[in-house]
């Protein structure tokens, strides 16, 4: 079943594990075909509005021809609002794809790339955002009829508590920063020299060495308890297997972290390397982890984008990301429902 933005339903494709006939005289669509012809049906209210103003952003050296539409958000806007940007974003099938490109203008703006005009539009009025001609802001004015975005609300309440929860959470994980600082302080820690040796893998994005528990800076894998689907839409233990590799992968080889920060659960935070590889890079270009752009500023954009496109790991078929499964079950979902949420990546 295909529909639009506004959830009206525009056509009925039959794939080749259905028993009925696609009404075209064709007896079987792969799974593919009709995830293709689906998307062109989807757009076509896109090309029925007037949409003057608008333009491309045209060259640039981060510029991708099937990505031309750009929006550039402010830093700290983003900061202060990355769950329900994420969440919205998620919830319309709004492609998120940061460039990694700054533009410092009246102050730091972060630039994200659409392949779609109407995307890049909802993106831009929903997000106080600046549309981005040539290299320049361009102020369109807003079209007629745009269509509304989804609501929260429309989610499941597990799903829809996870930025109430996050509210909450973040006043008490600063405060829970807050004494661990302190508690460096008066007792003359800081943060040490380079952790150097070998490794326990506790998960996908976790390791420890002489006892200390260190977390990947920038990344956020699947949690051990976590599931996503496959091509062929089965399910398997993602975190498990991002675990699995990941220990696969260091072979019991030195690995050297250098701390970055701390958690507010007291572990150390580090971007950790063996044989010259960073492994949070090669979780994400594996398509084992995210690049978490709340902290690693889109540093791992690039291998993300490679591991998306190429179809590794997590992208061969849909997921939840890390940080709303764990919202989820804070807010007393099931693993089950929480990895399976029907709005997760096709």
């Amino acid at each position: 079943m295909v529909k639009d933005a506004n959830g009206v339903t525009l056509a009925w494709l039959y794939c080749h594990d259905d028993t009925q006939r696609y009404s075209f005289g064709v007896s079987k669509l792969s799974s593919d075909e009709a995830r293709r012809i689906g998307k062109a049906i989807a757009r076509i209210p896109e090309f029925m509005m007037p949409r003057q103003g608008f333009y491309p952003r045209g060259g640039g050296p981060r510029w991708r021809e099937d990505r031309p539409y750009h929006v550039a958000l402010e830093d700290r806007y983003i900061r202060e609002h990355w769950d329900e940007i994420n969440a919205l974003c998620r919830l319309n099938s709004l492609p998120l794809n940061a460039t990694g490109e700054v533009i410092e203008n009246d102050g730091v703006w972060r630039v994200y790339e659409f392949t779609w005009q109407m995307d890049a539009i909802l993106f831009w009025e929903r997000f106080e955002g600046r549309w981005l001609r040539g290299t320049e802001f361009h102020y369109p004015e807003r079209p007629e009829n745009l269509p509304s975005l989804k609501p929260l609300e429309n989610w499941p309440n597990s799903i829809r508590a996870i930025c109430d929860n996050r509210r909450v959470s973040n006043a008490m994980i600063k405060r829970r920063t807050l004494l661990f600082m302190l508690f460096l302080l008066f007792s003359g820690e800081a943060l040490s020299d380079d952790l150097v040796g070998q490794a326990t893998v506790v998960d996908g994005d976790t390791l420890q060495i002489h006892g200390a528990r260190i977390r990947l800076w920038g990344i956020d894998a699947p949690e051990s308890s976590q599931l996503c689907r496959g091509e062929d839409s089965s399910q398997y233990r993602c975190g498990g297997k991002a675990a699995t590799e990941l220990d696969a992968f260091i072979a019991r080889r030195p690995v050297n972290c250098s701390p970055v920060s701390f958690d507010p659960y007291g572990r150390t935070v580090a971007t950790c390397s063996v044989g010259g590889n960073d492994l949070g890079e090669w979780l994400v270009r594996k398509g084992l982890a995210l690049d978490w752009p709340q902290y690693s500023k889109g540093r791992y954009g690039g291998a993300q984008r490679e591991a998306e496109h190429a179809g590794r790991g997590i992208w061969k078929g849909s997921y939840v990301e890390p940080w709303l499964y764990r919202g989820c079950i804070r807010a007393s979902g099931k693993p089950a429902d929480c990895s399976d949420d029907a709005n997760a990546h096709p």
